[in-house]
């Protein structure tokens, strides 16, 4: 249990101080590292030294995963090599092919989590939990002292926050709203709703319980408006699969607390809305009800959203000149980040690159009516990423790397509990083998 306790460790690390600890580097560009990117593909690739063997991998060898999710890590690490090699990228930019090293690295490890045994999947979600009730801790103090609240600890976060945000540019310095363990509140909104469906899902007891509260708190405080409706999104996508199953009423208890759940997220989220006349001094629920306009009104409702459709509209006449794609980020050549996902690896791989995104994503939520609570986890997830994707860059958030690893336990769970027959697959108690792992 030592080994798992060390890389357990090192995950958490990344997950509460991926973008805290950075090392300045003189290289022409934004000059920031951030160490614990570095440290994950090298954790798993010493995991798999010292277990001599390639178990771990043996669940991504299938014609699943190389026709799903294996076309989309392929072009990520790929890309930014030719961006080097044949586009006059500085070498510098290299470091981008990491991502796709990274997702690989969390789907090794969750594979490698579901083949050592019940202990090691109960200690996995010690772990989660740990970071979930971090988050939300760091949330409140920050709500706090942004409401007046403030003592010696307090403090001390608050400047925290203000180095920490500062060291990337003088623009990420928010202190409005909650940031958590990272830079951007939109980024904890993100992490937030991700918490959420795994402490449904994945956690027991009172883990789960105190996981989903928690989760819900740091989302509020965040006031994320993409991960909100990340939230209600990927819960209504759960909600037309089990009306559409003929499963009007779920059998366990923990999937009519999900429902239940989901439904007082939504009728808040309204009621607010509503409230807004009585509490026009609240800027938590003016954002939430601009966002709401957003929808019902367009982009115009809101200046935030306009300023990132017009960003995206000057995107694509960029790409008007780039149909091969950039290959490497094409946020070096813009200037500017896009917030935007789906736009992004357009603009960098084409709509080949595009397309695999798409496999990728459709692929997890296809998974929907299999092997019970583990393929919800895994379409909720995926489903937080595709509407996350719309107004933000989750695919390079650290909390994604929670979805592959779940992704690849699922996958050593579907290839344990499949039985092959002459026409069809099917699926031998496969909630009993759940129930036994957790």
């Amino acid at each position: 249990m030592a080994k798992a306790h060390l890389l357990f460790a090192v995950i958490l690390a990344y997950l509460l101080l991926n973008g805290r600890l950075v090392l300045r580097v003189s290289s022409g560009g934004r000059g920031i590292v951030p160490v614990l990117e570095l440290l994950i593909p090298i954790a798993v690739a010493l995991l798999l030294l010292l277990e001599s063997g390639s178990s771990s991998m043996a669940s991504l060898n299938t014609g699943r995963f190389r026709s799903r999710w294996a076309p989309y890590l392929a072009l990520t690490i790929a890309l930014p090599l030719f961006g080097v090699l044949y586009a006059d990228y500085p070498l510098r930019t290299i470091v981008s092919s990491l991502s796709g090293i990274r997702a690989l690295a969390f789907l090794v490890l969750g594979c490698w989590i579901a083949r050592s045994g019940t202990a090691t999947g109960l200690l996995a979600g010690r772990y989660v939990f740990a970071a979930v009730l971090a988050e939300a801790v760091l949330a409140t103090g920050q709500f706090l002292h942004g409401h007046g609240v403030s003592n010696h600890l307090l403090e001390l976060q608050y400047q925290w926050d203000i180095v920490s945000q500062g060291s990337y540019s003088e623009k990420y310095i928010i202190t409005g709203r909650s940031i958590g363990s990272f830079i951007n509140p939109n980024e904890l909104g993100y992490w937030s709703v991700i918490a959420f469906w795994v402490s449904l899902f994945a956690l027991r007891g009172w883990y789960s319980a105190a996981g989903f509260v928690a989760a819900l708190l740091s989302l509020v405080l965040s006031q994320s408006r993409g991960s909100m409706f990340a939230l209600v999104g990927s819960g209504a996508v759960l909600l037309a699969y089990l009306a559409l199953s003929g499963a009007v009423i779920p059998r366990r208890a923990r999937e009519i607390a999900t429902l239940c759940c989901l439904s007082g997220v939504l009728i808040l989220t309204l009621a607010a809305a509503g409230l807004q006349d009585r509490f026009s001094d609240s800027p938590m629920l003016s954002r939430f009800n601009r966002g709401l306009q957003v929808v019902s009104e367009g982009a115009t409702a809101d200046r935030n959203a306009e300023g990132r459709v017009m960003a995206w509209q000057q995107a694509m006449i960029f790409y008007s000149d780039h149909l091969a794609g950039t290959w490497g980020e094409p946020q070096y050549l813009l200037g500017h980040f896009m917030d935007n996902d789906y736009v992004r690896v357009l603009l960098q791989g084409s709509p080949i690159y595009l397309f695999a995104l798409f496999l990728a994503i459709g692929g997890a939520i296809r998974e929907l009516p299999y092997l019970g609570e583990w393929g919800r986890l895994v379409s909720m997830c995926w489903a937080v990423i595709a509407i996350n994707a719309m107004s933000a860059n989750p695919l390079n958030y650290a909390a994604t790397g929670i979805s592959w690893i779940v992704l690849g336990y699922y996958l050593v769970l579907r290839q344990q509990t499949a039985v092959l027959t002459p026409s069809r697959i099917t699926y031998n108690n496969a909630s009993t083998l759940i129930h036994h792992n957790h």
